[in-house]
């Protein structure tokens, strides 16, 4: 009902201690912000973050583009 995207975080203690684990959101975070206005589409995602090696900014932002375009062309059909 909104008509824009939101999103849900769920970073584990597996993932690294709280340092990393709020690097990790505050990049997604931000990915999620500049991605969302290329979407017109009114989704509530939740992401559940695996341990994984560090990223930098862009790649955050390439996944997450990558992911939730997949979602919503997933929907439409």
């Amino acid at each position: 009902d909104l008509g824009h995207p939101r999103i849900g975080l769920s970073v584990g203690r597996k993932v690294g201690g709280a340092v990393s684990r709020n690097r990790i959101k505050r990049r997604l975070r931000e990915a999620f912000r500049r991605a969302k206005v290329e979407l017109n589409a009114a989704f509530d995602f939740v992401i559940v973050v695996r341990p994984h090696k560090a990223l930098n900014q862009e790649t955050y932002h390439r996944h997450l583009e990558k992911a939730m375009r997949k979602v919503i062309d997933g929907w439409k059909k």
